[in-house]
């Protein structure tokens, strides 16, 4: 077992050692969150162990940068922000669909009416994300009020969409 895999094992168990502490608590539906960071994910072994720990899903990083948000996302990670204490969340997805056109055994089929109908139709990503934002805002306003998109989730998305980064991000 390496180091890094060795320390990831002893911060679940403080992690776990404080949730039977905070057990008393009606707030927590599970362990605590574990810090990671670029560097754990790139030491060898420990995505092997994040994917085999059935227990813990949730982590939590500092790290808000359009590179290590697209290397969370290779990893199955979904990261959402919770911006009250300046940390992105992201979550290990234990199962989740994806659909590999370059490489599926399967064919996708699309109808004539679809196919004729979608001629008329032009797919444009990342056009008007500003826009994007603000009716995602105006939504939250309107139905709760409380957006977990903050202005920070909001800067990170932008700047990949913007594309001066090296994470592969194409327009």
């Amino acid at each position: 077992m390496s180091a890094s895999t060795e320390a990831l094992e002893e911060l679940a168990e403080e992690v776990d050692s404080s949730d039977k502490e905070d057990e008393e608590s009606d707030d927590e539906d599970g362990p605590s969150p574990i810090l990671i960071t670029a560097r754990d994910i790139a030491q060898p072994g420990v995505m092997g162990h994040i994917y085999k720990d059935m227990v813990h899903h949730y982590y939590v990083t500092k790290d808000w940068s359009p590179g290590f948000y697209c290397t969370l996302a290779k990893a199955g990670f979904i990261a959402v922000a919770h911006e009250n204490h300046g940390l992105l969340v992201p979550e290990i997805q234990r199962s989740y669909c994806c659909v590999d056109l370059q490489n599926s055994v399967c064919t996708l089929h699309a109808g004539k009416k679809v196919t004729k109908r979608s001629k008329k139709y032009v797919l444009k990503i990342d056009t008007r994300i500003q826009e994007v934002f603000e009716r995602i805002d105006a939504h939250h306003a309107k139905y709760n009020g409380k957006n977990w998109m903050g202005p920070r989730y909001q800067a990170m998305l932008a700047a990949l969409m913007a594309g001066g980064n090296d994470v592969g991000v194409s327009q």
